[in-house]
């Protein structure tokens, strides 16, 4: 049966995470009345833990309720690159909604999002999605922007790169060989921005349809990551003839807020990633708090500033809500 719409995700290693997601579409979805075109699909890239168990359990869940449920196993770990190539490639539908394994949909909007999906027939559509902390705006744009985005030129800048924020139409795309993505970490660039330059379909729905786990935190970018994504933009604008100025002070500025994000979720005791995470985070905000001149490390004071402000901020609003929520309670008790 072909759906409409397919949720792909790719795993590796998250069994509980995934168990959790897949659980929580499976009531979304049957609950939903339009359960007969959404589908589920996962890629399981070599799992050496019980994620194959999972997938097996859920496929006779998704059966029994008559919902479309479809999975792989690759013979052997191929990266992630690959692993989001096959969740694009294998599903049977007409839009593809890549899905990390992490994180949580949210159903408020599902019903609105599939008619506006029906209606306009976009190429790339971004949904809202949150970090902790939660906020009511998506970090990247708000709901004045909502439905498709003219500005092509500047594309880029407001595309977002988080998987579960991406939607693809499927038809009339020319896939990116395995050569491409294994040099990348960032597959699904490879594919929506081609996309939305050739095509000129590019759809925001601002609406929030997904969020990270506020318990759980799991980044394994290395410090190199965002410069090469720049290198990425810039190329695939070249091939298709388009020009654009790419600065790679900007692009610093958004690493370093991203890391200062994490940072301040780490200090607060919001998160808990791995000592591998850590240490990547240590490196690069060190290389942003220090400016190298020769065998000399000169302070830079501005990334410390910035550093401090956004600290204050985050511990100030920590309070604010923590005294908010007592004034609640004791108001209840009354």
């Amino acid at each position: 049966m072909n759906m409409f719409l397919t949720i792909s995700i790719p795993t590796y290693n998250r069994s509980k995470h995934l168990h959790k997601l897949l659980e929580s579409l499976l009531g979304i979805i049957s609950n939903s009345s339009q359960k007969n075109r959404i589908g589920v699909f996962v890629s399981n890239n070599a799992s050496t833990d019980d994620t194959i168990g999972v997938l097996s359990y859920f496929n006779e869940k998704y059966s029994a309720l008559g919902l479309e449920f479809g999975f792989n196993t690759l013979p052997c770990n191929m990266g992630s690159g690959v692993n989001v190539l096959e969740t694009f490639k294998k599903p049977k539908s007409e839009y593809i909604w890549w899905f990390s394994d992490d994180d949580e949909v949210l159903p408020d909007f599902l019903e609105r999002l599939l008619f506006e999906l029906d209606k306009y027939r976009p190429s790339v559509c971004n949904v809202g999605f949150l970090q902790p902390p939660y906020t009511e705006k998506t970090p990247r744009y708000g709901r004045d922007i909502h439905g498709f985005y003219g500005d092509i030129h500047s594309v880029h800048e407001i595309m977002s790169t988080k998987l579960s924020s991406i939607i693809v139409k499927k038809s009339g795309f020319r896939f990116p060989s395995e050569k491409e993505v294994l040099k990348t970490l960032w597959p699904q660039v490879l594919i929506i921005l081609p996309l939305i330059l050739v095509t000129k379909s590019y759809y925001i729905f601002s609406y929030n349809m997904a969020r990270s786990d506020s318990n759980y935190l799991d980044i394994r970018y290395p410090p190199s990551a965002f410069y090469d994504l720049t290198v990425i933009k810039r190329d695939i604008y070249r091939k298709c003839n388009i020009k654009q100025n790419f600065k790679s002070k900007k692009n610093k500025i958004t690493r370093f807020s991203v890391n200062i994000h994490f940072l301040l979720l780490i200090m607060t005791g919001k998160a808990s990633p791995t000592e591998q995470v850590k240490k990547t985070m240590r490196s690069e905000l060190l290389h942003d708090f220090f400016s190298n001149f020769g065998y000399l490390n000169i302070v830079n004071y501005r990334s410390l500033a910035s550093f401090f402000v956004k600290y204050a901020q985050y511990g100030l609003s920590l309070i604010y809500k923590k005294n908010i929520g007592i004034f609640k309670l004791n108001h209840y008790k009354k």
